[in-house]
């Protein structure tokens, strides 16, 4: 093959990839219409969506028990004051989150709390630990999928 050849199936590759890119555009954009159309419709038949199906089931155990960082982030929340470390472990056992299986529970919970300062959750304020709205996203979604569940 000559460059020329090269040239001719790359910009036949190129408009391949985009042809198969705006039919899968609009296919997404189908499947969303449709999810819509019979959560909808299940609901007025009194009916689970079909998609919905067995979903519970393949999801992680994470509606089953809440994990340390779900479980701080929730206490924040409800918080009406920043919370400091031993405060949020002392909630949390008495919210019964079994803190038992860590040798140093207090390390734990500041590890936590830097994972989630890194990834934007919380933020340090004068006394403690406050959450951001993107934290505040993160509880009010997570309650929202463990009311779907059941969890």
């Amino acid at each position: 093959m000559v460059k020329q050849d090269y040239q001719k199936a790359l910009a036949a590759a190129r408009t391949e990839m985009q042809q198969l890119l705006k039919q899968r555009e609009e296919t997404d954009a189908r499947i969303s219409q449709l999810k819509k159309t019979i959560e909808g419709l299940a609901a007025l038949c009194g009916e689970q969506p079909e998609y919905m199906k067995g979903l519970r089931e393949k999801l992680p155990a994470m509606f089953d028990s809440i994990g340390i960082s779900d479980a701080i982030r929730e206490l924040l929340f409800e918080s009406t004051t920043p919370m400091f470390a031993t405060r949020l472990r002392d909630a949390l056992i008495a919210r019964g989150i079994d803190l038992s299986r860590y040798a140093n529970e207090l390390a734990v919970i500041h590890n936590t709390l830097k994972r989630l300062e890194g990834q934007g959750d919380i933020q340090p304020v004068a006394g403690g630990f406050v959450l951001t709205e993107k934290g505040r996203n993160a509880v009010q979604a997570a309650r929202t999928l463990r009311h779907a569940f059941g969890g």
